[in-house]
């Protein structure tokens, strides 16, 4: 793929990093170059790294130095949430893998999204956040996988690169991610070389920190027994009692404020009890939705941005702050609250005008369940009977703010 010198882009990507690189970045870079260098077309380049390890720096200098070198790259990510976290890091546009390969189809009748065509020539599409890709999905009838790799080698000397965080929870019901498996590599795509790299090395944290201390130990862990932390140390790692998280948490609040603090449970229902019982306890506020509440996105939406505008669609993951409160209404069986609302990681104040499913609020799975969607479609169907082409009248339906509710 190469039609530049080996020596140029490695000394070009040495000499604009922002630090000395490590042993371990400046393998991974070595290893890139060969990757790079291959005309195997079934070929993959696999980049993993803890947290802290250098890993989205030395990426985002592989992207600046390959457009350097007039090489295009696209940037992809599971979910909307890990494409903006990507694109902001690495100064280019970011997209969700499904909105790249697929042309959509109808979600709520269950309808299998097509494979898109690949129409870019001389191009590497990086995947950040792989861990999270699953191989074949019982559920969606699909392999995102497969798909993603077949996306890519049926466009115009395309390569593709993935890059993730192997200590992270693997896809849901799996023991291991598969991409960073090479044993399903072997078994599933037998016809893929595989360049790998791996950063082991911290740079982000303290080598002393307590907290990748007791990460360390736990990733370690054979059999996860308690106690999982093998350093309390009192600064970084302290431990309470259910007595003290109260006052812990209004500390915290007072101290780094809200946004810098937080709870984690060990399920959607244990988080709904804790989020209820400090609207109510700490922060004092009674109804459902309030002016000031905070609240992050649980499925991309692609309805209420303008699709040109700098934020583009409010991704999964996505967090906002409630300015004002509409009114809640029920429609179609359904309670939604009108609100309007600011995001709180981009550059502007702008506020918007969207409404909100309040049973996403409640719900005890990720997001509202497709059964339930498709009741909420079916109602707003009735208002279109008149509409005999089934095409148009589900077009009139996916345009309905209703059914276009933020979760």
């Amino acid at each position: 793929m190469l039609n530049f010198s080996e020596i140029d882009f490695r000394q070009h990507a040495i000499s604009n990093f922002e630090h000395e690189l490590t042993s371990d970045q400046m393998g991974a870079l070595n290893n890139f170059i060969s990757f790079l260098s291959e005309n195997e077309r079934h070929s993959i380049f696999v980049l993993s790294g803890y947290a802290g390890t250098g890993k989205s720096s030395l990426v985002a200098q592989l992207i600046k130095s390959l457009k350097i070198f007039k090489v295009k790259s696209r940037l992809l990510a599971p979910t909307g949430r890990a494409a903006k976290v990507f694109s902001s890091f690495a100064n280019e546009p970011g997209f969700t893998i499904h909105k790249q390969i697929y042309f959509s189809g109808n979600e709520v009748e269950g309808n299998k999204p097509t494979l898109a065509k690949n129409l870019y020539k001389n191009t590497i599409f990086f995947v950040d956040e792989c861990s999270m890709i699953a191989g074949f999905d019982f559920n969606e009838g699909s392999n995102l996988l497969e798909d993603l790799l077949n996306y890519v080698n049926s466009g115009e000397n395309c390569k593709l690169v993935f890059m993730g965080d192997n200590g992270q929870l693997p896809p849901v019901g799996q023991e291991q991610s598969p991409v960073f498996s090479l044993d399903f590599w072997r078994e599933h795509f037998p016809f893929v070389t595989i360049y790998h790299a791996a950063l082991e090395q911290v740079v982000r944290t303290s080598e002393h920190s307590a907290i990748l201390e007791n990460a360390t130990f736990i990733r370690s862990l054979e059999d996860y027994q308690t106690p999982l932390f093998c350093n309390v140390d009192g600064k970084e790692v302290i431990k309470i009692t259910g007595l003290e998280v109260k006052e812990i948490l209004e500390e915290s609040y007072d101290k780094v404020g809200q946004e810098q603090t937080i709870l984690l449970t060990m399920s959607n229902k244990r988080a709904n009890k804790w989020n209820h019982e400090i609207r109510n306890s700490l922060l004092f506020r009674e109804d459902i939705l309030e002016r000031g509440d905070r609240m992050m996105v649980v499925k991309n939406n692609y309805f209420w941005l303008d699709p040109l505008s700098d934020i583009g669609f409010i991704a999964n993951g996505e967090i906002f702050t409630i300015t004002r409160f509409v009114k809640q209404e029920v429609q179609y069986g359904f309670e939604f609250a009108h609100v309007r609302i600011q995001f709180l990681d981009t550059s502007d104040d702008k506020e918007y005008d969207v409404i909100i499913l309040l049973e996403a609020l409640t719900s005890e799975a990720p997001n509202v369940p497709r059964a339930r969607l498709k009741e909420l479609f079916f109602e707003i169907e009735k208002d279109f009977a008149h509409e005999r082409n089934k095409r148009k009248r589900y077009q009139m339906i996916l345009k309905n703010p209703y059914f276009n509710a933020l979760q």
